[in-house]
């Protein structure tokens, strides 16, 4: 499969939403890492764990800030599949509060 790049693109970087997509990929890999090895009975070193979870902590800031901001640009610039953008946008906000408003008050 050969991805084309969009035209006059040629030697740039990625798109934003490439990078974004990685980010969220990059949320649960070293979460799953841990519990498949949690499950293996394999010992994970303190500071192994805690790199692995700082790694899944950025990468989760930057999919609920970027993303966020990302997919409204999109709307914004869309002019067909507005619905499913809008509809995608409300549940990214929706599951963002859904996540962040209990850590911070476990954390009280």
């Amino acid at each position: 499969m050969k991805v084309k790049a969009a035209p006059g693109s040629e030697g740039h970087a990625a798109r934003p939403g490439v990078l974004f997509a990685v980010a969220a990929v990059t949320v649960t890999a070293p979460r799953l890492a841990l519990a498949f090895l949690a499950a293996d009975g394999v010992a994970v070193p303190t500071p192994w764990r805690i790199d692995l979870l700082a790694v899944s902590s950025v990468a989760t800031a930057v999919v609920l800030t970027g993303g966020t901001a990302y997919l409204a640009h999109a709307i914004a610039m869309a002019s067909a599949g507005r619905g499913v953008l809008v509809a995608l946008w409300t549940a990214a906000l929706v599951c963002s509060g859904a996540l962040i408003a209990p850590a911070i008050v476990a954390t009280r």
